[in-house]
């Protein structure tokens, strides 16, 4: 099996725009998300953020950003599918 290792954040950031999973720390636990790493209005300092809104201008909304991040990893390669040939049987 092929497994990704998380990097720490105080080592590497991802590339701003790129959807990631993160790992989040809080005072009672962990979540495990996907986000995107992103520089709100293309300025500021890029943050680790859900539910983006990007308007036609180009204008970057971090609808919610997150806090307590400590590591991060690239998404794995989505599923390919195969075509599937349906084949009838004449009785």
């Amino acid at each position: 099996m092929n497994r990704t290792k998380w990097i720490n954040v105080r080592t590497s950031k991802p590339p701003i725009d790129t959807e990631i999973l993160v790992f989040q720390r809080f005072r009672h636990g962990t979540h495990i998300k996907i986000a995107e790493y992103v520089r709100p209005f293309g300025r500021g300092r890029p943050v680790f953020s859900v539910n983006i809104s990007r308007e036609k201008n180009g204008d970057v909304y971090s609808g919610y950003p997150l806090n307590g991040i400590t590591h991060w990893m690239p998404l794995p390669e989505p599923p390919t599918h195969r075509k599937t040939k349906i084949v009838l049987k004449e009785d």
